[in-house]
């Protein structure tokens, strides 16, 4: 089972419903869920809840993602990253993102982090088995073949410094 945490419009819950059993999407705007739903899979759930306290059980999820969502302060992002800890199972998997500070610069706005920052807030939360990928990336529309893409991508990784940092871990 799979839930997206701040779904908003479903691409990612649309896209992972083809690879799971059931999956909950999770956001807390009713105009998103709308058209989240309007795109939906047989095997999707929706949810409307606050993301700091997820209406679940705690240890039933395998897999949780939560992108554009942790760029709201130190202690609102621990205080979801333990949210998600909670009610991934062990042995589950999660993906979320952080905005790169190189990038967007500090404003009240979107709080964005160094890697340095994103690992000591890893550390906080009791996360220790995680990875951490910069992520940049061509827009699709520059490339006519698929096969020329990742050059592109890694080359644009050169140049430019990665949008965001994505974090994919693992409930030990």
């Amino acid at each position: 089972m799979a839930i997206d945490i701040s779904g908003g419009v479903g691409n990612y819950s649309i896209f992972l419903s083809d690879f799971v059993k059931v999956i909950i999407h999770c956001e807390l705007h009713i105009s998103s869920i709308i058209e989240a739903y309007n795109g939906k899979r047989n095997n999707m759930i929706f949810v409307r809840s606050a993301y700091l306290k997820l209406p679940f059980i705690s240890d039933i999820f395998d897999y949780v993602i939560c992108t554009d969502t942790l760029e709201r302060g130190w202690n609102h992002e621990v205080k979801l990253l333990k949210e998600i800890m909670r009610i991934m199972k062990i042995g589950g998997k999660a993906i979320v993102d952080f905005h790169n500070l190189r990038w967007f610069k500090k404003n009240k706005i979107i709080c964005a982090y160094k890697p340095d920052s994103i690992k000591k807030l890893l550390y906080d939360v009791g996360i220790k088995n995680y990875t951490l990928y910069p992520f940049s990336y061509v827009p699709t529309t520059l490339v006519c073949k698929e096969s020329v893409y990742p050059y592109l991508d890694n080359l644009f990784r050169f140049l430019f410094p990665p949008i965001r940092h994505v974090v994919v871990f693992t409930r030990v």
